[in-house]
């Protein structure tokens, strides 16, 4: 795509996996930001979601993660969570795609990362909201979907 973008120069560093998270950050990316995906060492679970016929990527892995660029970090290690550090220090935008808490246990939460970089925007993707009776499982659309279906149909 050739011209000036609505987010060029913008950074963003994208912590997620499947299927939201990473289609928000490709959006992004499309609409000219530099986005680089951060995946667990063993690829993100997106890649795992292919049959014979794709090859080794998975569909999900290649619709959203292209216009991006790519890291594979073990957020467990000191050395990881400091390579997150860095990117989110000269970030614009993190996209946490990660279960409700994950970031903040290993010190990479809003807190913890706004600290070092004040105008970072800080967005969390969870399936039923930071609050409620939901609030700490993890979701799916599929999921949530099906859930709301079946409580439309009790009543």
């Amino acid at each position: 795509m050739s011209g000036i973008r609505p987010l060029d120069g913008i950074r963003v560093v994208d912590v997620t996996q499947e299927i939201a998270g990473p289609l928000t950050a490709r959006m992004l990316a499309e609409m000219g930001a530099d986005v680089v995906h951060v995946e667990p060492l063993r690829g993100d679970n997106g890649r795992n979601s292919t049959t014979p016929f794709l090859g080794s990527e998975g569909i999900f892995h290649q619709l959203g993660n292209r216009s991006k660029r790519g890291l594979a970090v073990d957020l467990r290690s000191a050395e990881g969570q400091e390579i997150v550090r860095k990117l989110a220090l000269r970030a614009d935008v993190l996209v946490n795609g990660t279960a409700k808490g994950t970031l903040e246990r290993i010190g990479l939460g809003y807190e913890e990362l706004a600290a070092l970089n004040d105008q970072l925007v800080y967005a969390s993707l969870t399936g039923y909201g930071p609050q409620g009776p939901l609030g700490d499982a993890p979701g799916y659309d599929v999921v949530v979907r099906s859930r709301s279906q079946s409580s439309a149909d009790a009543m």
